[in-house]
């Protein structure tokens, strides 16, 4: 007999990666009386398009990141029950997973794009969404969060669209927030490289992305920041969206004056391929 007093986040705690994984995706059910409350997927072809995976590997992909982005805050900050916002949200792939570790009315969602906004509402009407414009600022408060998440965002910024972002980050955190980004590894330039030059495989879709690949690995490994735009939607120009690459390097000597460099994490998830990156605020 299930407890009526139960809540999601019980529930959730209760469960290994790998269940709660199965929990967000549907395979797994909860008590009869969670199952109105717990989030809801979108279209299988909708996860597809937007995060290249669906069902149980999209959600793990999604809880191993929010787990060790909690591991991680757990071990560099003493706040319990964090507030979190999860810049990007798209359809809310991630803000869910943090109902694990804190309460639904601490997390926030936002995205730029409108459909992203509104799909998201209606998967999880429990949790607040917003959406964030093109460049800062966010509607919210200094110091009102004190974790940021953005999984595959810094992977499509520019240069300066990152940088405003960043500076954003530090204002919209507390004194000792966490910012979670990810972007793309030199491992992908180097993908990419190998399928323009024989222009088939799973990564074709990349191969034609920088017109010169031996020049970007090479600004890479110089610490300098590899973008290229793309012209994808309404919403998404190429003048601040495209594919982004930004070494180490980089981050430590441009982001400094905001953030301190925790952390460069390479292998946290057997799916997710994209380093998690830890910033905390200065």
């Amino acid at each position: 007999m299930s407890d009526p007093n139960q809540t999601v986040r019980d529930w959730l705690g209760a469960l290994t990666l790998e269940q709660m994984a199965e929990a967000f995706a549907g395979d797994l059910l909860p008590p009869p009386g969670l199952v109105d409350q717990m989030p809801k997927m979108p279209p299988e072809a909708w996860q597809l398009v937007t995060v290249g995976k669906s069902g149980v590997r999209a959600m793990r992909e999604a809880v191993d990141f929010t787990a060790r982005c909690m591991q991680e805050f757990n071990s560099l900050n003493p706040i319990q029950t964090p507030r979190v916002l999860d810049f990007g949200t798209g359809w809310g792939r991630i803000a869910r997973c943090f109902l694990r570790w804190t309460p639904e009315t601490h997390i926030t969602g936002s995205d730029v794009r409108s459909e992203s906004f509104q799909t998201s509402r209606e998967l999880m009407p429990t949790l607040t969404f917003m959406k964030n414009d093109v460049s800062p600022p966010l509607d919210l408060a200094s110091g009102s969060m004190d974790i940021i998440t953005a999984y595959s965002v810094f992977s499509h910024l520019s240069e300066s669209s990152a940088s405003r972002w960043i500076e954003e980050f530090a204002r919209v955190l507390s004194p000792g927030g966490i910012a979670f980004i990810t972007t793309r590894p030199r491992l992908h330039l180097e993908a990419c490289k190998e399928e323009a030059e024989k222009n088939k495989g799973a990564m074709k879709q990349y191969a034609k992305i920088f017109e010169d690949y031996d020049k970007a690995l090479a600004a890479y490994d110089n610490g300098e920041f590899v973008y290229s735009p793309l012209e994808t939607a309404e919403e998404l120009t190429g003048d601040f969206y495209g594919e982004a690459i930004v070494p180490r390097s980089f981050i430590e000597k441009n982001w400094s004056a905001q953030f301190v460099l925790q952390d460069w994490i390479t292998t946290y998830s057997k799916v997710a391929i994209q380093p998690l990156i830890v910033l905390q605020k200065r």
